[in-house]
Parts: structure tokens; sequence; C-alpha cells
């Protein structure tokens, strides 16, 4: 049953600082407390710093208060003889195999370590395993040896010599420093690995024959090895054994641990045993709960507490903060430290000094009375007694008395100024009196400068850091003093505090941090003061108790006395010390804490002398694991499903790493996104948290720990979960039901008041509707008339200009053949005329003047003017075959025969039939690109070009210019049409393509130009786009595929 033992003195912990044993308390677990059997055979400590224990009936790990066994535990998958943790995660051996053991969010599983083991016979009854370091695994049978190291598996086998009956020992493993593997058996035969051959060698050595159980590393060329012989030290030198020694150890040591540099916890088969080893040899003393028991194991947890594995369950030794050093201080009451060359403190009449060699001897028997007051200087020492004496007891052992018993009797109060005053207080029938006695023996009462100070309740002298003299006092505004070393009179410092009313603050004790900055310690706990301002120490719970002292040391550390033990403050964290932590009592008198030159911290109870070393700084706690989780009772997967409803009940369980369990104390904090943490503390004791009516958000719960002793609070383990609402309750949801609802009931009244209205129109309405449906058909049927009249109209339109086509083609082969043979006639005219001319040039005068000739015959001249006349005639019937082929082409039946075109002529033959419209007033400028063929149906791109224009055209209302650009691409031929008309506004762009739809005037557009151009791009498989803004022109961008092969492809 698990429970604390008792606590021992002479045992483990000697710390350096302190120079004395600690005290330890002992708790133990066995099959009560959930254990699978009493006879524990293996330890382990995994990452977490949680215990593993395997027994003879399986493994369990004790996690905080609770004992975790594998889901698939069976009594008979048992008899483990070692645990072994290492980053490949926990491994076993046991009578079953090779084990590694793991843990999802709750549950341990337990499966075969490699599965390459099982190809091999004998891979049970493992006894011990070892971890080289290349990560090697090496495991330990009855006479061979397994290494498993990347899944691969090797076996090792030796002599029958080597082979082993015992129950869990088989060969014990160790490296040197030369990187040279050792392997020896439990028969007492070494052997090193051959790592070129990949064997086993055996070496002698002296003790051969000597039963082995275990091998402990002290450095890498120095083992102890225990034996059924004792205790003994193996030496090694260049990777040789250079000597072994017998250590005089009388018990079989089973198992070995280090718990500081000196000191060892050894394990034999009558007990366990604390090892010191000292200027006078090894020393050792029995570990008195573990005597004659089987010790299988030991080890020490990440809190330096030391587990021993027995046969009679698991003893958990934990070292206590506080030690108590001397038996015979025990149950004295002990208070009024000083100190100089040694440390001083009373009990009752008596004062004791201690020296730095830790000797404690009787200093001083008072016979005036108990010491109410020490002050320690490098002359010797002051006493108060409750007789009204002060003794001055000098280092030679003379001493003198200042007797001041007839104004009255407690001298509780001494102190020594810079200047060499000394200061003390008395208590008189008037009350205190505060009084100086300087340093040449004048004595000066300073009382009367109280008596118009109200209540003079003066409770404590303190020296500050600068020698100058405080006084802690009780009043609302008389509770602090200060000696003026200038003035030479009593300051009164006091300020008034709104925070405590009324009431008066009686000050116990003060102190000084290393910034100026006086504590006072008083019955509202613990005031801060600097700069003539009062603050209240925040001490969570204790922060308005009764503090009777106050002591602070160097990094403004603060330890305060409280009814409930001595409180730790560092300005982040508050730790109780009480008597679980070594006090003899929680009460430590007035007076009763000091920290010494090495940092060790002194406490004086109603019940005795304790001490601790101080650490620089104070270690966190392990930090806890959230072991489970709950849902509305059902334990979940924490990790799969961190999603709950709102209002879920939730029960959180955690566990620290810590022990025992019972003295961990937690703090929980639930974030909702992102807002600042704030701690809450838990129930002791309480490992588990309810949460429960929680709203719609996403939530971080944190939980940390905090052990006893010199520990701070650990970092916080973090669960992050959502909680989401039900649908039907989500606020969208019900508004949406109530105003459906609101909707429906309004309907519902409006319906009766409706129908009748609806019944008394009905006819009336079905009238309307029908007469209204008439106009909208007949207007629709006008519509429609008019328009397939344009549409026959176009077609005739279309067959009149084929026809007057062919008829102007005619006549014009006509005269083009005409001109042909006149211009040939002329020309052999010409040549008859030239003849003439050359026979008129050589008639005589007589002649030409008989006949009345001119006297020459220009024949240049009329040439000149018949062949400019000829060029006229022929541009002009060419400008009229042109216009007649492009309103053949034009007016072509074969919109849908696709054949080889040229864009750019089209566009050219388009801007022939048009330029009646557009010429002197519109300027056309062209871009065309060389290669623009394509395979296409002409007539319909020629109508799809001619329907631009004219838009871009009518779109210029006087001068303007229109650009025209064809640039060929990879598989497209892209056609930009672009004008500087009044532009298209963006709101209609979308509807120009619309059949019927228009924006010129009545009667001067069909509204199917732009229904057409796009019908006939998109039958090539082409697109077209317009870009315009109102008032800055339009840009039309029409791009077809080069054939219709590519445009499907």
């Amino acid at each position: 049953m698990r429970q604390l033992l008792y606590s021992i003195t002479a045992f483990l912990f000697l710390v350096a600082n302190i120079g004395f044993c600690q005290e330890v308390s002992v708790e133990r677990y066995t099959q009560e407390d959930g254990l699978p059997s009493d006879l524990v055979k293996a330890l382990a400590m995994d990452s977490n710093g949680f215990i593993w224990v395997g027994t003879d009936y399986g493994v369990a790990k004790i996690e905080g208060g609770n004992i975790v066994k594998p889901l698939a535990f069976n009594p008979i998958d048992g008899m483990y003889k070692d645990l072994f943790y290492s980053p490949q995660g926990l491994i076993a051996a046991s009578d079953k195999g090779i084990f590694k053991i793991s843990q999802d969010f709750r549950d341990l599983h337990i499966n075969y370590f490699s599965e390459a083991l099982g190809s091999l016979p004998h891979h049970r009854y493992a006894k011990q395993i070892f971890e080289s370091k290349d990560s090697s695994i090496w495991i330990a049978f009855q006479n061979r040896i397994i290494r498993v190291i990347d899944n691969k598996v090797y076996e090792y086998t030796f002599p029958e010599k080597n082979n082993t009956y015992h129950f869990f020992r088989g060969f014990q493993f160790f490296e040197v420093d030369s990187n040279q593997f050792f392997a020896l058996s439990q028969k007492g035969y070494l052997h090193f690995l051959d790592k070129n051959k990949e064997e086993f060698v055996e070496i002698p050595w002296d003790f051969s024959g000597t039963e082995i159980f275990s091998v402990f590393k002290l450095n890498d060329d120095q083992f102890l090895i225990g034996s059924n012989k004792g205790l003994l030290q193996m030496n090694f030198e260049n990777g040789e054994i250079s000597d072994v020694k017998n250590l005089n150890f009388k018990y079989p040591v089973s198992v070995i641990v280090q718990t500081s540099e000196t000191e060892y916890v050894v394990g034999t088969w009558q007990g366990a045993y604390h090892l010191s080893f000292a200027d006078a040899g090894l020393q050792y003393s029995l570990i008195s709960e573990t005597e004659k028991l089987d010790i299988q194991d030991i080890i020490l947890d990440n809190q330096r507490q030391v587990w021993i594995a027995t046969g009679n369950g698991i003893f958990a030794y934990r070292q206590l903060t506080f030690s108590q050093p001397f038996e015979a201080l025990k149950n004295k009451n002990i208070r009024n430290f000083s100190h100089s060359d040694a440390l001083f403190f009373s009990a009752e009449n008596l004062v004791y000094r201690l020296d730095s060699n830790k000797q404690l001897r009787n200093f001083y028997t008072s016979e005036h009375g108990e010491v109410t007051a020490l002050f320690a200087h490098e002359h010797g020492l002051y006493i108060g007694t409750t007789q009204g004496q002060i003794i001055q007891k000098k280092i030679d052992g003379r001493f003198t008395i200042l007797d001041f018993s007839k104004q009255g009797n407690d001298v509780y109060s001494l102190a020594l100024d810079k200047n060499k005053n000394l200061w003390f207080l008395q208590h008189r029938p008037n009350g205190a009196a505060l009084l100086k006695i300087d340093n040449v023996g004048n004595i000066l009462d300073l009382t009367p400068v109280f008596y118009n100070e109200g209540d003079h309740n003066l409770n404590k002298l303190k020296i500050s850091p600068q020698g100058e003299l405080y006084i802690a006092a009780g009043g609302r505004d008389e509770y602090l003093y200060h000696y003026n070393y200038e003035t030479k009179r009593i300051e009164n410092l006091s300020i008034t505090i709104e925070a405590i009313g009324s009431d008066l603050l009686w000050n116990f004790d003060l102190s000084f941090l290393e910034n100026d900055t006086i504590l006072l310690a008083n019955q509202k706990g613990v005031f801060s003061f600097y700069n003539n301002k009062m603050e209240w120490l925040d001490l969570g719970f204790y922060t308005d108790k009764l503090a009777m002292a106050v002591l602070a040391e160097k990094h403004n550390r603060i330890w305060i006395n409280f009814h409930d033990g001595l409180v730790y403050y560092d300005y982040k964290s508050t730790i109780l010390y009480n008597d679980v932590d070594g006090l003899p009592s929680k009460f430590i008198n007035p007076g009763g804490l000091f920290i010494d030159e090495q940092n060790n911290l002194w406490a004086g109870t109603t019940r005795g002398l304790a001490v601790t070393a101080i650490p620089e700084q104070m270690p966190q706690s392990s930090m806890p694991v959230i072991a489970g989780i709950k849902k509305s009772g059902v334990t979940i997967d924490g990790i799969a499903n961190n999603k709950f409803l709102q209002n879920s009940l939730l029960q959180f369980t955690f566990a620290s790493p810590d022990y025992p369990a019972k003295h961990v104390q937690y703090q929980y904090a639930l974030v909702e996104n992102n807002e600042a943490v704030q701690w809450i503390d838990l129930a002791k004791k309480t490992d588990f948290l309810y949460v429960e009516s929680l709203t719609k958000g996403n939530y971080t719960l944190k939980i940390r720990a905090r052990n006893k002793g010199h520990f701070v609070w650990s970092e916080p383990a973090i669960y992050q979960f959502k909680v989401y609402k039900i649908w039907y309750t989500r606020p969208e949801y019900i508004v949406g039901v109530n105003l459906i609802i609101l909707v429906l009931g309004y309907l519902f009244l409006q319906y009766r008041q409706a129908e009748n209205r609806r019944k008394r129109k009905e006819l009336e309405d079905i009238i309307t509707d029908r007469t209204k449906e008439l106009v909208e058909k007949n207007e629709k049927l006008v519509k429609t008339q008019n328009q397939l009249i344009q549409s026959e109209k176009m077609a005739s339109v279309g067959i009149l200009a084929a026809g007057v086509a062919h008829e102007i083609n005619n006549p014009i082969n006509y005269v083009s053949g005409g001109i042909a043979v006149l211009k040939k006639t002329i020309q052999k005219l010409e040549a008859h005329l030239n003849n003439f001319s050359l026979a008129y040039s050589n008639c005589d005068q007589k002649t030409k003047e008989t006949y009345n000739l001119p006297d020459e015959i220009a024949i240049a001249n009329i040439t000149r003017v018949t062949d400019s006349m000829f060029g006229t005639i022929e541009e002009g019937i060419k400008k009229t075959t042109d216009i007649v082929q492009s309103i053949r082409i034009f007016s072509s039946s074969s919109e849908n025969v696709f054949v080889q075109m040229d864009i750019n002529e089209a566009l050219d033959s388009i801007l022939l039939m048009l330029y009646n419209k557009y010429k002197g007033r519109i300027d056309i400028v062209k871009d065309y690109d060389t290669n623009t063929k394509i395979i296409a149906a002409p007539a319909n791109i020629q109508q799809v070009f001619m329907n631009l224009l004219v838009n871009a055209i009518q779109a210029i209302p006087q001068k303007g210019i229109i650009w025209i650009k064809t640039q060929r691409k990879q598989s497209t031929i892209k056609i930009s049409i672009k004008d500087t008309g009044k532009g298209i506004p963006k709101v209609i762009q979308k509807k120009i393509y619309d059949p019927f739809y228009s924006t010129k005037d009545i009667g001067t557009g069909t509204g199917l130009g732009l229904y057409l151009s796009y019908t006939f791009v998109q039958q090539h498989h082409g697109t077209i786009q317009v870009f315009s803004e109102s008032g800055k022109g339009a840009e039309f961008v029409v791009e077809l595929p080069l054939t219709q092969q590519q445009a499907n492809g």
C-alpha cells in the first residue's frame, strides 16, 4: 500500500553547501496500489520523466497518482527482467521476448521490438538490455547475445561455460574510452568485441569465476562491478585492464546507482545500502526499510529521487528540502540568528555557535532569563535577555553585563550601526523604549521622541546595507522610522495607506532589497516602501495574511514567515515550505530567518533548527501531460477529437512526472481566442478538471505543475480545442425561424382580407390580362412582319444587285473590247500621220500656200491627248469592274461555302464600295500584315467587315479617322477596326449583339448588323470583342482561325 513510511536522517544526500546529510521521506508502491505484482525486477524512466515498472506479472507505468497498464494486459505475459528507455522508445526484456512499449493519448500498447527477432530460435528469456554509442541495442540471453541495429539482427554465441541459470542476470555490457565494447558474463568471463571479425574474444582477468550481477561506469576507464564477492573496481588503460580492486564491501551487489560525486546506493540480496567514498575509505549503512529484501533494480528520477525495486514492492526516497542537522537541537525553540566569524543563534537561555567546519558548541548560558536578542560583531556578541540585561560576550571568553532591569524587562531587539552605536529596544511599563549606547559608552534614551506619535509600538530594529538604523513599529501613521545621522533625530517615514482604511499597520519585521526598497511584514501581509510610496506585494493566497517575518536575499528574492509555513516569493512565483519539506515546524519564530554567506537559509522554529541551500536559480518543475479526456463520462482520443458541442461536459485528467503525486500542485488557464492568461489554482491532490458551459469559440487549455521544494511552476501542457453550436441553436437559425413565423402569421391574416378582393377582381384581372396579351401579341406580330418585310427587302436588294451587276458587266465588256480595238486603230493612224507629217515637212512653200496648209502638223500633241484619254477611260472601266465584282461577291448566295480568301483584299473591296460614304470626310489608315489568306466563307466575312465599317463611318458625325489593322499570328488572323466616333456606353455593350437591338434612329438600322456579324464570326470559330468608352470612339477586334481544322482542333 502506497504510504509515507517515515523520515530518516542518516541517508543519501550530502549537500556541499550545507555539509549535512539530507533527510528523506519514503513512499512505497505495491500491488494494492495497482502494480501487476509486488515482485518488481526492473525500473526505467521515460523522456517525460515518468517511472515504468517491470514485474513478474507484467509491465506498468506510474503516471502521477495512477498506475497505467497495457490495454491487452494479461498476467501470464510477465516475467519482465529489464526495462530500457532509448531514443527508440521503451524496450522491455521478458521471458516472452523483446517488446517495445508505446503509448497513445491514454493507453499503453505492447508490440515486438523487431520483427527480425521472430526469425531467430530461442529469442525468448531475454535478461538485460544495453544501448551502445552507435545506437546498437544489445540483448543478453542465457548463453548468447543479440545485437539489433537498423532493424538488422546479429547473433553472438559463447562457450557453454558462460551459460547462466540466474533468473534475471545474463551478460553485462560496457564501453571504454578507446571505443572497445565488452561483455561480462554472469559466470564471470570477460569478452571484448573484435569488430574486424565481428565476434567476441575472451580475455583473462583476476576474478574469473566470480558471479557478476551489475556493472556501473564511473568514467571512460573506470567501472564498478557488482558481484557475489561484493563490490569490485575495474580500471582500464589504453583499452586494457590495468588492475581490479576489491572495495571490501561484503555483500553481493545486484545493482549500483550514483547519487552524488561521492555517494552511491547499491542493491544486494539482503537490502539496499548507502555508500560514500571518504578519506577514511568506503563507508556504508543499511537503508532500514529494505532490510532482508532482494534488491532487483535502482534508478534516479528527474528530481534525483531514489527508486528501489524489491521483492516487496517499490520504495521511493524523496530528498527533503530542509535538513535538521543536529539531533541535540530537536524540539528546541530556535530564534535570534546573528553572524560574524560564525553563526550564532539561541534556544531558551542558551546561545549556540556554529563555525565554518559545521562544529556546534554551547557559546553562552544565560543566568538572567531567556535570550531575546543577539547581535554578533567582530569582537564578540551582544545578548539581550528577558530580565532586562545586555551581556557582551567577547571572543576570548570575557563578558560584561549592562543592567536595565530597573527600567523594564525584555531587551528584545539589538542593532549595531555604521558609527558603532548599539541600539536596542526594551519593554517598559509605559511601553517600548528605544535606547542608544554610543561608541564611548554613553547611553541615550530616545523614547520621548515617540511621545507625540500616539501609541509607540516599537517592534524591530534593522540596520540597512548602508549601516543606518530603521525601526519597524505599529500604528496608522507611526509604523516606520529612520534615524537621520545628520540631524541626529528620529524621522517618521510613515505615510497614510488608503488601502487599509482606518486599520493600524502592525509591522513585526523589515528587510531591505538591493534597490533600497524596504520590505515590511505585518498583519496585512508584506508591503514595499520606496521613494515615499507604499505598495502591497501580490503574494496570491498570502497577500493579506499575517506575516511574522520577512527576509530578502540576493536577486531580490524574498522569504516570508506565515502561520502556514515559510513562503518564497520572486515576483513571479510563491512557494510554500512546511513540515512536508523537512521543517521541524511550520511556525518559524520572529527573528528566526537567516541567510549565511554560502546562501544557506537557516530557519529557527518552535521545534528545532532547519537549513537548506538556496539555489542560484529555482529550477522548473517537470512539465505535466494531459493523460486523458472524457466527454460526458466517455473516454475519447483527445488528439483525433478536438471539436465539441457547446455545453459539453469535459473532464481533463493530467499527471506530472514529479513524485510523489500527492505533493504536486496544479494550475490551469482556459484561454479563448488568445486572451490574456489567468492562472487558477486547483485544490490540493487534484489532478483533474471539469469544463462545461463553454460557448462557441476556439479554446486553449494550459496545465502547469509545481513540485514540492525548491521548484517553480513548470512549462504548461497545452491542449487546443474548438467548441461549436448545435445548428438549431445558432442565432441566424433562431432569427430565421422567428421571421418565418411572423411572415406566415402576417400572410395568414392578410389572406382572409385579400380573398374577397381576389374573387371580386378575378374576372376583371382575367379580362385585363387577356387584353394585354392580345395587345402584346399584336405588337409582336407587327414587329415580326416589319422585320420579315425588311429581310425580304434585303434579300430582294441582294438579288437585284446581283442582276444589275450582271447586266452592267456585259456593256462594260463591250466598251472594254471596243476601246482595245479603237486603241490599236489609233496607233495605226498615228503611224500614218507620222509618215504624212514627214512627207508634209518635205513639201515646198508653194504647195502649202496652194492648198492653204499650215507650216507644220503637231502630231505629238495629238498622240499625247489620245493616250491621256485612253488612260482615263481604262481606269474608269477598271473601277467599274471592281465595283461590279464586289457587288457580285457580296451578293453571292454561297454564304456557307468555305474557300481561300484574302482578308486584306476583302477589306479593300468593302472600302471601295463605301468610298462615297466617307470620301473627303474620314481618313482611312491601313496597317496590313503581308500574308492574310485564310479558309473562310467570303460572303459572310465581307458582311462582317461591311457591318463594322458602316457602323464606324456612321459613328463619326463630321471628320475623323478609321484605323484598320490586320495581324497574322501562329494560327489566327487578328483584324482591328477602330474609329474616333462617339463610342458605345459600357452599360449597353453587353446588348449590342442581341438581335434587333439598335442604338440608331428609327428607320436607319435593323438591329441585325452586329448580331449577324457575331453569328458569322462564331460560325468560323472566331471571336469578336469591343473596346469602347462613351465619347472616346470604339474598337472592334475580330480574330479568325487560318483554317477550320485549326479551329476544330
